[in-house]
């Protein structure tokens, strides 16, 4: 790992499937400089989460990413700040995305669709804000959002509304887009399916771009 500004960058074209998470960021330390950026990630059907973002303490992105069908959350952000964008994010077992610890600074925002998961779409159990604008809900919940305005205790958010002292859901400018039903697929070539999950520690080297 190369610190300094540097850019991680990920642009796998494989499917990242493991029998437990699919990808898991951990504890790399404040300063290391490194920006993770994750291009057009295609995280679907893990055992667990798809993405696990413990303790990164610069910055990660994910965008054009595809996080579905996981065990679990789809994406959990905890003790550490995101950037997610243009991204799918359906039909988890849990929560589209989880944030809770001291995580700052969560943006999912910007063209989002997040639909169709199994317990909440976002469930923030920081004492920060999560921005949320600009995003696609399904017809279902925008159609509630429409109806209630912002702000307001919206039934597959959690947030402040739920949790006293838990940060807001800023979800303004929200849309209709959802997620269409997914449609079996056989196996391709490019498919890496793996019994372990992939960990990026301070420890890790990764090439740099």
């Amino acid at each position: 790992m190369t610190a300094g500004g540097s850019t991680l960058r990920d642009r796998r074209s494989s499917t990242v499937r493991s029998i437990g998470t699919g990808l898991r960021l951990v504890n790399l330390s404040k300063g290391v400089g490194v920006d993770l950026i994750y291009v057009h990630p295609f995280v679907k059907d893990n055992g667990r989460r798809g993405f696990d973002l413990v303790g990164f303490e610069d910055s990660i992105r994910i965008t054009g990413g595809t996080i579905v069908s996981n065990g679990t959350d789809g994406i959990a952000i905890m003790d550490t700040h995101a950037l997610i964008e243009t991204s799918l994010i359906c039909f988890n077992g849990n929560d589209g995305i989880h944030v809770e610890g001291d995580a700052s600074d969560v943006t999912a925002s910007a063209e989002n669709i997040i639909d169709e998961n199994g317990a909440f779409e976002i469930r923030n159990l920081s004492p920060n804000p999560v921005d949320a604008r600009d995003d696609n809900w399904g017809p279902t919940l925008a159609s509630e959002m429409d109806q209630k305005g912002f702000p307001a205790n919206i039934s597959d958010l959690v947030d402040v509304f739920d949790v006293p002292g838990e940060g807001l859901i800023d979800y303004r400018g929200w849309d209709r887009p959802g997620c269409e039903p997914e449609v079996p697929t056989t196996t391709s070539s490019t498919t890496s399916t793996t019994s372990t999950e992939t960990t990026i520690s301070t420890a890790t080297s990764m090439p740099t771009s």
